[in-house]
């Protein structure tokens, strides 16, 4: 059995925002991408999630594309990440859709974690409020931006959790400030110019890690897992460790990344 995470990669990232309240300081753990399956079980999530717990995160947003190509990991992922801490939010991926939505959603459901297609909910972090939104996957034709941005408050902080960053333009356009996403893998292998030329020739504009885009900013993780092959090069499986404070302008730093080495 091939071992695909005998480390995975934490990422620090901040991100200001005029529309942060001033006295506002929280922290964001982005999880995306995680394919259980062939090569990643329960038991190494469920280590992930104990490391993710350790940084004591005031939500985690987690997006899209739970396990590969057959729907039984889904019971185990939602019930392993059932044990994060806090408040946890997630939207569906492709991968997700093509196993068994209906299923996702009842795990889930059942595990605590609110799982949101096409709508946004009113939340409090640390004292203030802010609007996060779920768009549901675009590759499936299940995506609804504007339904997913229906009635959001405009002067608060809108955090937008969506599986693919294809379409963070138009959920930018309908008042996302921060769009969390990931789908990309970083290209799961990061070779030199020939990377990027393929992701041209696949017309992927946003590939890994932080974009501004008009008035919002977009992070694309690279995830954890992969749901064909197992192997990486120069992708690095990740999490993201976001912080949200206020800026007199919209800023998103480059990461700063350590890692962290899972039992076998």
């Amino acid at each position: 059995m091939i071992h695909p995470l005998p480390e995975i990669e934490f990422s620090a990232i901040e991100v200001k925002h005029p529309l942060v309240p001033k006295d506002h300081h929280s922290l964001i753990a982005h999880i995306t991408d995680i394919h259980m399956g062939p090569w990643i079980k329960r038991r190494h999530l469920e280590e992930i999630v104990d490391k993710v717990n350790v940084f004591s995160p005031d939500l985690v947003a987690l997006t899209g594309d739970y396990i590969g190509y057959k729907k039984k990991p889904l019971v185990d992922c939602a019930e392993a990440l059932g044990a994060l801490k806090a408040p946890s939010y997630a939207v569906l991926g492709n991968h997700d859709h093509w196993a068994d939505s209906r299923l996702a959603i009842d795990s889930f459901g059942k595990n605590g974690i609110d799982l949101l297609q096409n709508e946004n909910r009113k939340i409090q972090m640390n004292d203030s409020f802010l609007n996060l939104v779920g768009v549901d996957d675009e590759v499936t034709k299940n995506a609804d931006v504007p339904k997913a941005h229906h009635g959001i408050i405009d002067d608060f902080f809108t955090l937008t959790l969506n599986h693919v960053p294809s379409i963070a333009d138009l959920c930018s356009t309908h008042g996302a400030d921060l769009i969390l996403s990931g789908h990309t893998h970083g290209m799961q292998f990061n070779v030199p110019r020939l990377s990027a030329r393929i992701a041209k020739m696949a017309k992927m504009k946003y590939v890994d890690g932080c974009y501004h885009i008009d008035d919002a900013l977009l992070f694309v993780g690279r995830g954890l897992g992969s749901a064909s092959w197992p192997r990486r090069f120069d992708a690095f499986p990740e999490i993201a460790l976001i912080t949200l404070s206020y800026g007199e302008e919209m800023q998103i730093s480059k990461r700063t990344s350590w890692r962290a080495k899972l039992r076998k």
